[in-house]
């Protein structure tokens, strides 16, 4: 048993030595197959945490109109927060508002001078109102307006964070689908090569196999090395893409983190944390196309 698998590894190293230049070609196509792969992994992964983020830090923000009495405001404030899918409620006063009106402009001349000259706070309180979960937004959005609060508030910013949501849902996926034709395009170019490299070691190894035939060499003899020589390609390819990588990703996690911004994803960190499921996942899906293409090559041209 040992020997006759030594001896089908052996034509397999043949055959891929052989025809080396195919087989680098054919590992070059795997591993930008894997780089896609990848790329669309870590993708889908940071799109789902941005939303998360975003979705755990949503609130209604309502900016009252500047003679709105402050029992009025405290008696929405007591209203809202008595809710029982009301998580957090935060008032700021209109002295808070303005302060921190002038210091986002603190900049901007024209706009301090214009606020001088009005000789009173232009702004009224604002109330911050967070929901316990993502369900009851609506919810709370529809008890705000049956509170019929058009005489007391200048602004309700209720709408930014559906806009936001939609935004990201809508990037992520495009990105998703995008990626997804691009490694479907590159899988499809590995499943070709790799279908051409073992159309090219059958052809190659033809007076073998003939000798193989006469002397009564089983089937499983015949399709070893070639079935082993997709199984080298995989392998081969994931070695070399992780390999280069994982160096890659650890040298550039720094600008990474720095691009992903506020969202707080880490690419480096998940990599380390999920590296085996990721090659797991990754080295499967690989060789069921490798194997697939060797198949389907050895029933069209290798014919026992």
């Amino acid at each position: 048993m040992l020997l006759t698998l030594a001896r089908i590894t052996k034509f397999a190293l043949q055959n891929f030595w052989r025809n080396i230049w195919l087989s680098v070609v054919t590992i070059s196509i795997i591993v930008l197959t894997l780089f896609s792969l990848t790329s669309l992994i870590i993708i889908n992964v940071a799109t789902d945490h941005a939303l998360g983020v975003v979705k755990n830090k949503f609130n209604v923000s309502i900016t009252f109109k500047p003679n709105t009495p402050e029992e009025k405001v405290m008696e929405i404030k007591s209203d809202l927060e008595g809710l029982p899918y009301v998580e957090e409620t935060s008032l700021t006063s209109p002295d808070k508002v303005l302060e921190q009106f002038k210091q986002e402009h603190a900049d901007d001349t024209a706009t301090l001078q214009a606020l001088e000259t009005l000789g009173s706070n232009p702004f009224g309180s604002a109330l911050m109102v967070r929901p316990a979960s993502i369900e009851y937004y609506q919810v709370l959005v529809g008890r705000i307006d049956e509170l019929n609060l058009g005489e007391f508030i200048e602004r309700t910013d209720k709408e930014s964070y559906e806009r936001i949501v939609a935004r990201l849902e809508t990037i992520s996926t495009r990105v998703q689908a995008f990626g997804l034709v691009v490694s479907g395009v590159f899988g499809a170019i590995a499943l070709l090569i790799v279908f051409n490299a073992i159309r090219i070691g059958i052809y190659s190894h033809r007076d073998e196999i003939a000798i193989m035939r006469l002397v009564g060499a089983t089937d499983a003899f015949i399709r070893g090395p070639f079935m082993i020589e997709a199984l080298l390609y995989t392998g081969l390819s994931c070695v070399i893409f992780w390999s280069t990588f994982l160096p890659l990703a650890h040298t550039f996690a720094p600008q990474l983190k720095y691009f992903f911004g506020d969202i707080g994803f880490d690419v480096n960190q998940y990599l380390m944390q999920n590296l085996w499921n990721i090659m797991g996942f990754e080295f499967i899906v690989v060789l069921i196309l490798t194997m697939l293409s060797s198949m389907v090559a050895m029933a069209r041209y290798l014919k026992i």
